[in-house]
């Protein structure tokens, strides 16, 4: 900073009465998000949903896999996808599946802003269904955290079980 002050790139004033605009803005950090207040009362009121992408394809051809978090009793489900437009499908089932297996029908889903989730299939389903889509604002994955957080779970436990096996992470 001295040097780009020296030769005249950038003026600078120490005045301790003096604010810099640009100095504040270039330590400005991004505030943490607070908990969220809304509570699920009750199983399937909300699902958070996220698509996590490997750069190593499954013994079985797969390379992605969904996660989907019951937000009442944080109960998980993976499903392995071979293709991210899998997921419709098993969006679709999954709410055949809570219906049938639990007599209960879907609230609402919390999702990123993946093609995966914003798509005719889905969004023409779920209305059919009366099931509200919650989508993420752009480039703030803190707001789907309970899925990313299950994500990171699973591959830190999954990266466990391989180091224990000695076989390549």
């Amino acid at each position: 900073m001295s040097q780009l002050h020296k030769n005249s790139f950038i003026s600078c004033n120490k005045a301790a009465s003096h604010v810099c605009h640009a100095c504040q803005l270039g330590k400005h950090v991004r505030l943490p998000f607070a908990r969220s207040t809304s509570i699920s009362v009750e199983p399937f009121q909300l699902i958070h949903c996220d698509l996590w992408t490997s750069s190593i394809l499954s013994n079985s051809s797969f390379q992605y896999y969904l996660v989907i978090v019951d937000d009442y009793s944080h109960f998980m489900w993976t499903f392995p996808l071979r293709k991210k437009s899998d997921t419709a499908g098993i969006l679709l089932n999954f709410v055949a599946y809570i219906r049938t297996q639990f007599s209960r029908t879907l609230v609402a889903m919390q999702a990123d802003n993946g093609t995966e989730f914003i798509n005719s299939t889905v969004t023409s389903f779920f209305s059919t269904h009366d099931i509200h889509l919650r989508f993420s604002c752009p480039y703030t994955s803190a707001q789907n955290g309970k899925a990313e957080r299950a994500i990171r779970t699973i591959n830190d436990i999954t990266h466990t079980l391989l180091f224990q096996s000695s076989m390549p992470p």
